[in-house]
């Protein structure tokens, strides 16, 4: 998967720091925390990265969630 390979050993905050600082084009950064974390948890469903319910808000959390590459 194209996902996992750009994103192996980076983890769940690395991706939501992303999002927030680049989306929407218009409002970078526009978007309340729940919202990014919405929208990361939906991102990550979808290339079948595993975390345990819902996501974390919290940075700290975040980082213990690594995008791995699928085996």
């Amino acid at each position: 998967m194209l996902f996992r390979s750009n994103w192996e050993t980076y983890n769940a905050n690395n991706l939501l720091e992303q999002i927030r600082t680049t989306m929407p084009d218009d409002d970078p950064g526009g978007l309340t925390r729940q919202q990014y974390v919405d929208l990361l948890a939906y991102i990550l469903k979808f290339n079948e990265v595993p975390f345990d319910g819902d996501l974390p808000l919290e940075a700290d959390a975040l980082k213990k969630i690594v995008i791995k590459k699928m085996q």
